[in-house]
């Protein structure tokens, strides 16, 4: 990653205060691993195709700075090397925890359209979605 790209995307990183939570982290990793056991894909492969289809477009849309260096990137290089891009360019970490909601939610829709089941692990799943659970529901 070039220096412009590091610091374009620290100041777009700047502007959001609050990041995403540890339970969004601990989800989507098991998320990223369940979909690669249901696919046959690495969960490698996984976390970098849902960091580019998904979290790309959706970082993009709030952050010109992000876009204009994702599209000078994209009209650079291949498919293949895009993936490869997703290991260093920032991404979801740049998320607030209302992105990284958007995200997960996309996630769950895109495979479980695809046949993937995947898990919700009740604690986990309600504090990553910043959904409360209440004593008897």
């Amino acid at each position: 990653m070039t220096n412009a790209t590091t610091y374009v995307c620290s100041r777009c990183h700047r502007a959001e205060k609050q990041d995403r939570s540890e339970a969004q982290n601990r989800l989507s990793f098991l998320w990223y691993r369940v979909i690669g056991e249901q696919t046959g894909e690495t969960e490698v492969r996984i976390r970098r195709e849902c960091k580019l289809k998904i979290g790309v477009p959706l970082l993009a849309e709030n952050h010109s700075q992000f876009k204009y260096v994702w599209e000078t990137l994209e009209r650079a290089h291949s498919y293949e090397v895009q993936l490869e891009i997703m290991d260093w360019l920032p991404v979801t970490s740049l998320f607030t925890t209302k992105q990284m909601y958007v995200y997960l939610d996309q996630m769950d829709k895109t495979y479980t359209m695809q046949g993937v089941a995947l898990p919700y692990p009740d604690d986990l799943y309600q504090a990553a979605m910043g959904r409360v659970k209440r004593n008897g529901h």
